[in-house]
């Protein structure tokens, strides 16, 4: 029998009481506070009626606190009710309650860490597939933002809680066939409600302060495990217009690449003309000097021969050289 540590109530109109922070919600009745109710205000106790908290109101029954510190069922349950789960268990049922509490949850996933922002929690939605096979999800939640996995999963996660039963086989291919992503999260020994599994008496004081332990302890983080993760149509509709864009945008960059590239070769080309066109200047100058030169050289040649045919002349022939 599931023994849950909180429910939802009808007030005397026989209407659901809503949270009075968040109207979209129903108001969350600790069993610790509707004991302490009953010992201190049994008029307005009475004024209540306790209900289980499916998501569908159909399948909700009545139920009421014991001083152990859980609701038990009235009537049968009339839909809740996971027999694969731990949803019998102390643990099982506050992991869900403070889970569905949290707005951020920052989940520990080999090693890489997910930080979820959800809008809102279904708790034990009633999910019937087309192989007739029947589950109640521990929870859905919806993602409030975008964020890693937000995209593909289609905005929603399924949270299963393991206390002593993981997912089975069989659940987790139903999930992935129909695109439901679950992570699933294991309740270690050391985060289970000892008293319980020790068979301890307990009350409603300890459930209490259990409460307190483990919303401290999943409010810093939460490690979990991808067991169903399936990927939305519209997630590969975007990563394909996304992988396609980069293919474009690659091939501009292409385009650009080899448009400077044959501007890079032009100008290369017409600094090799240039260069060329200075060493055959540089070329034809250099043999117009080595021309003045060898003219230069016969010029002093001719000279150093006319001064030596003088040097040998006796004074006389110099004479008459002179004078002729």
């Amino acid at each position: 029998m599931a023994k849950k540590t909180w429910a939802y109530a009808k007030n005397e109109r026989d209407e659901f009481i809503l949270d009075q922070y968040d109207s979209s919600r129903l108001r969350t009745f600790y069993v610790w506070e509707v004991l302490k109710l009953k010992n201190s205000l049994p008029e307005d106790y009475k004024k209540l009626n306790f209900y289980s908290t499916q998501a569908n109101p159909s399948n909700r029954s009545r139920m009421t606190p014991v001083k152990n510190g859980f609701f038990k069922y009235i009537e049968n349950i009339t839909g809740g009710s996971n027999s694969e789960g731990d949803n019998e268990t102390i643990s099982h049922s506050m992991a869900i309650l403070v889970l569905s509490e949290l707005k951020n949850i920052k989940f520990i996933i080999n090693d890489k860490t997910y930080v979820f922002n959800f809008s809102k929690f279904i708790i034990e939605p009633r999910l019937q597939f087309e192989n007739s096979n029947v589950y109640f999800p521990d929870l859905i939640g919806y993602f409030s933002s975008e964020c890693d996995l937000a995209e593909k999963w289609n905005g929603k996660v399924a949270i299963e809680i393991a206390v002593k039963h993981k997912c089975t086989p069989q659940k987790i291919r139903d999930f992935l066939e129909y695109g439901i992503p679950i992570i699933e999260i294991n309740i270690s020994d050391k985060m289970c409600f000892s008293k319980e599994f020790n068979r301890h008496v307990y009350d409603a004081n300890d459930v209490e302060k259990y409460y307190n332990f483990f919303k401290k302890m999943l409010s810093n983080q939460v490690y979990g495990s991808i067991r169903s993760n399936p990927t939305s149509s519209s997630y590969y509709e975007k990563q394909l217009v996304k992988k396609n864009k980069i293919i474009d945008e690659n091939q501009q960059g292409f385009d650009e690449l080899k448009e400077l590239s044959k501007l890079k070769l032009i100008e290369a080309i017409n600094q090799y003309k240039n260069v060329k066109n200075s060493l055959n200047n540089i070329k034809l100058i250099n043999q117009q000097l080595e021309q003045a030169l060898s003219k230069s050289q016969q010029n002093e040649n001719s000279l150093k021969n006319k001064m030596e045919e003088i040097n040998s002349m006796s004074f006389w022939q110099k004479i008459k050289q002179i004078f002729n």
